[in-house]
């Protein structure tokens, strides 16, 4: 039957269909793997987020609030900066960096046998900027170094800041920049 449809003889149907299960496999294996990011709403007290992640290699890892902007609008990436407190010129030779009118919980736990451990937990008051990008801002919230194993992060904004309420925020699992 599968002899020789479309030119194909049996070993090539064989063939085709380990890799075509090897990719939906390998699909389903990168599921919650780093680098995830969800939305994360800032613009209202008790806005919360969380997602479970997968950690293969011992290394360390950042939690990051991202504020997004239209990349081709550079008014509307002025806006965005200066509401998640980038840093701002005074007087020349004189700089300051107030960071975002925000206060967020984050807390990561270890997932092991259906219980949860965990393991780093920070307030953390006005995020500072820590990069950029073409189309977002990203302010490293914590760094921590994990094992191999399951993880649960989320986070928790603690007071209203109704000017981000047009702003698109997302909370990232990263691999951590440790410089040079």
């Amino acid at each position: 039957m599968f002899k020789n449809i479309f030119g194909i003889h049996r070993v090539g149907w064989v063939i085709l269909s380990i890799s075509i299960c090897l990719g939906a496999c390998n699909k389903s294996a990168d599921y919650n793997r780093v680098p995830l990011s969800v939305p994360f709403g800032v613009a209202k007290a008790g806005s919360n987020a969380s997602m479970d992640f997968v950690i293969d290699e011992k290394k360390f890892y950042a939690v990051t609030l991202q504020y997004s902007f239209d990349e081709k609008n550079s008014s509307d990436r002025d806006r965005v900066w200066h509401l998640a407190g980038g840093s701002e010129k005074i007087v020349a030779g004189e700089w300051a960096e107030p960071g975002a009118p925000l206060e967020i919980r984050v807390e990561i736990f270890r997932m092991e046998n259906g219980h949860r451990e965990n393991i780093s937990k920070r307030q953390i008051a006005n995020p500072h900027l820590s990069s950029w990008g073409a189309d977002a801002l990203n302010a490293q919230l914590l760094s921590v170094q994990l094992e191999p194993g399951t993880y649960q992060v989320t986070v928790e904004n603690l007071e209203n800041a109704n000017r981000f309420s047009d702003v698109k925020t997302y909370i990232s699992v990263t691999r951590a920049y440790m410089g040079k």
